[in-house]
């Protein structure tokens, strides 16, 4: 894959950094060819389309959308520099303006200040006048703006490209008159195509080849597709070969679809990929205002699929549409712009397709319901603004974020109703994401999961509310990953609050309450973590603003609450609170309102005192090895708590948290039969000052003393294969669990060992030496040291097994798979679904018969050749197992691959990294099933050696003669020889007789005419290869065109055969080097009687 990207652009993930990157970006180009909109004309020319591209200077972008000669500068700053005069600069290189940006009034947002600022000047060709806020800018001429917020100099920059045109061209097209008509008849120079009202029938697609063209109407102007097959607008030309270079084609400029309705005959989707509009080579394609209750598949198409060498497209603006049942999917783009779209129930796989190799993406207030996989797909692109929309499940995420997308803000979006979940992250390399504000809830799956995939992620989770969600709410397994987690509120999720399978977390200053396993999995509570309910105002209706006595922002006004939550001035004491209302208390409150002016005022002033309201152990017969904890009512002052901590007898030990949870863990066991007196005094502050609000003191007692080992019984093996084996039994009470084990019968140098407590033990030895017989005892302690060992155990493990299978020795091979010849695959054949056959899952497939000798754990690997992520899977049946999605690394030559399960990361349909399969001893069904056309399989291995890797087998690199097919002469020599890629033992045969030739060549003298089988087989322990010549051994030879080279005597009768019928005549004619003597002649003839 490519990675797009000319500006090195930075998105901060430091926990401990304010967010001080100054962040300009494009909010919405509303107008390509101004022309078209009717609006007022800009001096001396109206605007037709303004161009942004990014400065290379800091890491940002002037942000700008037009009305005709207005021009709208938004800049948003998350730095902390607040209260100055915030100016943009605008300049043609000769004069310069300023104008002033302000933070509210102009938005179009009628929401409170969200830290958007805003200005506008205009722009045209005549003289730039004194008011300020007019530069002239000619046709096709630059200029540049530079934006400071705040007045302290922390600048983002941009350019901007003006076009002028007035009066064009307009063609009226009435129902029942072809508009593809009325597009050829537009000048050179473009025009306008109005749709009159009426059906507009379409039967073939539309092509759009120049410039400058606006096909415009009203949702009472219809377009009606009769052909599922068809796009019905494409740029260029229809039908793109696979092989297009785009390279050579021209670009398309300014090209505007708006206003009309999209209507088909069809009512459901029909299996063809068709579009709206399929875009190559474009630069300003702009499709808005379009009410569409098709059923063709892709809305807009940008992009995607098609030719050797990619289109260049930039400036692409898909706004204010209604989109029902298709999506816009778009890559290899520049400056994408979707804003302010209805998206509902489409049948792509996304509802927006954000794919690969896009370079500055905006999606903002877009409302989308359903899809297939997910509302927002946001794959293998960079520099992304993904802003306040809503993403409303009824799909299997909300958002799913593949593969390579970095530089990315998401921020105060809402995500709900997704029926896998919330977020799903599968990287390879993803980096620089910042969730922020964002509302992730009712998701029934976890709120976030970051899978394991093929590669680390790096993202930054702050502030944002994970809230009811049937699964965790948040769940990393990823081992290179890293996530900041912090200011967010997870609450009342099925699962736990967060889950660390694997990966890397830094945790602070959350809320994380309520949830049913658990606040915390292989993780503990990060620094200022606490855990109470947020007090939200409605979230069974997603109002997640906090409550407050001194105001909350009800969605028009600002109300009084009658208590107030503790999230409010909770987060991270150094992070930027500086865009909530007064009062504000001086600090950042948790959740999705975090520092926007949304944020749920401070009520003041904390007096009232912390309280105790849990404690443990209590009673008699406590363990000598417990912990103890007592829980305060709100976060603590730590150190002040811990210094507040006494318990008589006295005790060494050491403190932790868990949330208001202080944990004390003694150095070393408690003494039996003992009452102990824990006290807390009131030198326990809470973060706000308040003393505790009384000591507090509590008693417990230890056991009595243990002096009988544990009961062993019960003692099994279990699961045994090749390299592995679980050892089980039971104690009568809680105890450790050890396994001392060898080869040799006494003697046992080995050991596995599981120091927790239990009375039901399970230790699995592993790395064990396969056909290979153990000797075992186990151990169990309990907790006051008493021991006891079993009498010695034997068990022996399975030897390896490695099946090797041809794919093309299938019992049954079903269309759309074909056996294909390549001296490249081993035995010089190969299996696939052949390129082009289209997207057919699971309609062919190979089945094969696995006899299996050792029970246990098998994995399957493949030699495969797979040469992008368009054409490397198949699913994978054994049995009657799941069908398992393998998905193959693309690579340019064959590889070997294990197979794998590419599922969505949840616990239903979990990431699988080999599939092992569990195989009992006998007969079994493995089946290779169709995906995706163009993935070759070569060979199968199917083996209980985990830890194996195949390597590729030999492949003939080149033979000579070079036709297989031949003919050849008596009494003459001639050498067989083949070059193979690996060193083999060689083996010859002639008519499958063994000529005991270990050599990569042979040698021989035909001495009878015939028709003979030469074959060539070269083995290694990777595998054969195999090559067999036809000869075709005769005697006579057709007479050469020309006299023969020096130094050769032939002879040559005529007619060719040698048969002769009688009275026929002949000739022999014998060629000799001039001065040479015939030596003598001998012709041998047989006459036909």
């Amino acid at each position: 894959m490519r990675k797009g990207g000319d500006v090195e652009e930075k998105i901060e993930i430091e926990r401990r950094k304010k967010w001080g990157i100054f962040y300009v970006y494009i909010i919405c180009i509303s107008l390509c060819l101004s022309f078209l909109t009717g609006v007022a004309s800009a001096a001396g020319g109206e605007v037709d389309g303004i161009s942004t591209y990014k400065s290379t200077e800091y890491d940002s972008a002037a942000s700008v959308f037009a009305d005709g000669e207005n021009v709208y500068v938004m800049v948003r700053d998350w730095a902390g520099t607040k209260g100055g005069t915030s100016t943009a600069t605008i300049t043609n290189g000769a004069e310069t303006i300023t104008i002033p940006l302000y933070d509210n009034g102009t938005s179009p947002d009628t929401k409170p200040n969200d830290g958007e600022y805003w200005g506008v000047f205009t722009i045209g060709t005549g003289t730039t006048d004194d008011s300020s806020d007019y530069l002239h800018i000619d046709d096709g001429k630059e200029a540049t703006i530079t934006a400071d917020v705040g007045g302290d100099g922390n600048s983002g920059t941009a350019k901007i490209l003006a076009y002028y045109n007035t009066n064009p061209t307009k063609i009226t097209v009435q129902p029942g008159e072809s508009i593809q008509e009325a597009i050829n008849n537009l000048p050179a120079e473009g025009g306008v195509v109005e749709l009159a009202p009426g059906v507009h029938d379409v039967y073939d697609t539309i092509v759009i080849n120049k410039s400058n063209v606006t096909i415009m109407g009203t949702h009472n102007s219809e377009i009606r597709t009769h052909d599922s097959s068809k796009d019905i607008f494409a740029l260029h030309h229809k039908n793109p070969s696979p092989d297009e270079d785009w390279s050579v084609q021209p670009i398309l400029r300014n090209i505007v679809l708006k206003g009309f309705k999209v209507s088909s005959t069809y009512t459901t989707y029909t299996g063809q990929r068709n579009a709206l509009i399929r875009a190559y080579n474009v630069e300003h394609l702009t499709v808005k205002d379009i009410y569409d209750v098709s059923h063709i598949w892709y809305f807009v198409a940008v992009g995607i699929t098609g030719g050797i060498t990619n289109g260049q497209q930039e400036n692409i603006y898909i706004k204010n549409n209604t989109i029902y049942h298709s999506s816009p999917v778009f890559a290899w783009s520049k400056n994408v712009y979707v804003i302010n779209n209805t998206i509902i129930d489409s049948y792509q796989s996304y509802g927006i397709d954000a794919n690969r190799n896009n370079l500055y993406v905006y999606i903002i207030r877009n409302n989308v319901v359903g899809g297939n996989h997910a509302n927002l797909h946001m794959y293998s692109s960079q520099y992304w603004i993904v802003e306040d929309n809503i993403l409303d499940g009824n799909t299997r995420y909300c958002l799913d974020l593949g593969v390579v997308p970095q530089h990315a803000i998401i921020k105060n979006n809402t995500m709900r109703n997704g029926l896998w979940g919330g977020i799903e992250i599968w990287p390879v390399e993803i980096k620089n994401i910042m969730f922020v504000n964002n509302r992730i809830y009712d998701n029934n799956g976890p709120g976030i999961l970051v899978t394991p995939y093929r590669g680390p992620v790096e993202a930054n989770i702050r502030n944002n509310v994970i809230y009811n969600n049937l699964r965790d709410g948040i769940k990393m397994e990823n081992e290179n990953g890293a996530l900041i987690v912090a200011n967010n509120i997870i609450a009342n999720n099925g699962g736990y609050g967060i889950n660390l399978i694997s990966g890397n977390l830094t945790i602070s200053y959350n809320d994380i309450w309520n949830n049913t396993l658990g606040n915390y999995n292989g993780v503990s509570a990060g620094e200022g973590d606490i855990s109470v309910d947020p007090l939200f105002a409605d979230p069974d209706n997603g109002d997640f603003h906090l409550k407050s006595q001194a105001g909350r922002w009800n969605g028009s006004a600002w109300v009084n609450d009658t208590e107030t939550s503790p999230c409010i001035d909770a987060g991270d004491p150094v992070d930027d609170y500086s865009n909530e209302p007064e009062p504000n208390g001086g600090r950042i409150n948790l959740g999705a309102y975090g520092n926007t002016p949304e944020a749920s005022k401070s009520s003041g002033v904390d007096t009232t005192p912390p309280t105790i309201t849990a404690s443990s152990p209590t009673g008699e017969n406590v363990s000598i090895d417990t912990t103890i904890s007592v829980t305060f009512s709100e976060a603590m002052n730590k150190t002040s708590a811990e210094g507040a901590f006494s318990i008589s007898p006295s005790v060494s030990g050491s403190f932790s948290w868990d949330g208001n949870k202080m944990i004390f863990t003694p150095d070393s066991n408690l003494a039996y039969n003992t009452t102990y007196t824990v006290n807390i005094s009131t030198s326990a502050e809470d973060l706000a000052g308040n003393n505790l609000e009384s000591p507090y003191s509590w008693q417990f007692t230890t056991i009595e003393e243990d002096t009988t080992p544990p009961v062993i019984s019960n003692i099994q093996t279990s699961y045994i294969t090749s390299n592995s084996a679980t050892i089980t039994w039971t104690t009568d009470e809680p105890s450790t669990s050890l396994v001392k084990y060898g080869t040799t019968s006494g003697s046992y140098p080995y050991s596995q060992e599981d120091t927790s407590y239990t009375t039901s033990h399970s230790i699995t030895l592993t790395n064990l030496q396969p056909n290979t017989t153990y000797y075992f005892v186990v151990n169990s302690t309990d907790k006051a040291g008493n021991s006891a060992q079993s009498s010695e155990y034997k068990f022996t493990t399975n030897a390896w097994e490695y099946i090797w299978i041809e794919a093309e020795d299938a019992d049954t091979i079903t269309p759309d798979f074909k056996i294909v010849n390549d001296t490249s695959a081993s035995n010089s054949k190969y299996i696939w679904v052949p390129e082009g056959a289209g997207w057919h899952p699971k309609r062919g497939e190979a089945i094969y018969t696995i006899h299996i000798h050792s029970p246990g754990n098998y994995v399957i690997w493949g030699r495969i050749f797979a040469n992008t992520i368009s054409n490397n899977s198949f699913f994978v049946q054994m049995d009657d197992s799941p069908d398992y999605l393998w998905t193959i690394t693309p690579s340019n030559s064959w590889q070997w691959d294990e197979v794998n399960h590419w599922g969505n990361g949840t616990e239903t349909d979990p990431e699988i990294d080999p599939v092992i399969f569990t195989l009992s001893e006998g007969e079994h069904t493995l089946r290779i099933k169709q995906r995706e056309d163009g993935t070759k399989l070569d060979k199968l291995l199917v083996t209980n050696d985990i830890k194996y890797t195949p390597f590729n087998p030999p492949s003939i690199v080149s033979f000579s003669p070079e036709n297989t097919t031949l003919t050849q002469y008596v009494n003459r020599t001639y050498t067989f020889s083949v070059t193979v890629s690996q060193p083999v033992s060689n083996a010859w045969f002639l008519d499958g007789e063994d000529l005991h030739n270990n050599a990569q060549s042979w040698t021989h003298t035909w001495e009878h005419t015939g028709v003979h089988n030469v074959t060539y087989i070269g083995t290694n322990e990777n595998g054969t290869v195999s090559l067999t010549w036809t000869v075709n051994v005769t005697l006579n030879v057709t007479p050469p065109p020309s006299f023969p080279s020096p130094n050769e005597t032939l002879v040559y009768i005529s007619p060719s055969s040698k048969v002769v019928k009688r009275g026929e005549s002949f000739n022999i004619s014998i060629y000799v080097e001039p001065g040479e003597e015939i030596a003598g002649m001998q012709a041998n003839l047989i006459f036909d009687p």
